[in-house]
């Protein structure tokens, strides 16, 4: 979850993400990015067992919590709009 405290945020508070995204144009630089920063932590943490498994672990839980917190709203309001699938068998 990236629900951290308020100093672990901090620490990121000079990294500027908005510019950062601003220039990403197509989805393989996200992937680009998102690997290479992945890379980099392992780098740091030591390549192992235990960094791969954890590694796969946090990317897994963002893949959940997107879904979780914006897929399923954003789906839902849709359904709203345009009917569900269900409704029609």
């Amino acid at each position: 979850m990236p629900y951290v405290d308020k100093s672990s945020r901090d620490k990121f508070r000079d990294v500027d993400f908005p510019y950062i995204v601003s220039r990403i144009s197509k989805i393989g630089e996200l992937n680009y990015l998102i690997t290479k920063l992945v890379l980099c932590f392992m780098r740091f943490s030591g390549e192992s067992y235990r960094t791969y498994n954890d590694i796969i672990g946090v990317l897994e839980c963002v893949k959940l919590e997107l879904y979780r917190k914006q897929a399923s709203y954003y789906e839902d309001n849709k359904e709203k709009v345009n009917g569900g699938i269900m409704e029609e068998i």
